[in-house]
């Protein structure tokens, strides 16, 4: 993947644990990075409805495109694109990260991958602090 897109940004810590960034069509939105130690992560998306987006399944939700695995030796980046006029009015979705082939998240301790927000606007990555909460 190129990364020309994100030469001007800044990053930065997201601001609260719930924000509000514009959407803007077919850019990327959302994207994830670490390295495959042990192995892969899954960037997965859900909804209450227990439907999932993942890396082999890319267009589970209309209006979100899933990039799927890019692997650079041992960096690892996946990412979705967002279309405003195609996802559903009100619908939440979870963001989450899974061990891929049911690594458990334990086995990555110590790797921090970064979970990031795309704001275009402001030419800002907002990346998400990690919370171990849940995970011992």
């Amino acid at each position: 993947m190129r990364a020309e897109p994100f030469e001007e940004f800044q990053i930065q810590q997201a601001p609260a644990s719930t924000f509000t960034v514009p959407i803007i069509n077919g850019e990327i939105a959302l994207f994830a990075v670490s390295e495959m130690t042990p192995t892969y992560y899954d960037f997965c998306f859900a909804d209450a409805e227990y439907n999932t987006c993942c890396y082999s399944a890319t267009n589970t939700f209309p209006g979100l495109s899933h990039s799927g695995d890019i692997v650079r030796g041992k960096d690892f980046l996946t990412h979705v694109k967002l279309n405003k006029d195609r996802l559903a009015e009100n619908k939440g979705f979870c963001v989450f990260i899974s061990g891929f082939q049911y690594t458990k998240i334990t086995k990555f301790l110590g790797t921090h991958p970064a979970v990031l927000v795309a704001n275009h606007a402001d030419k800002v990555g907002l990346i998400i602090v990690e919370s171990r909460k849940g995970l011992y």
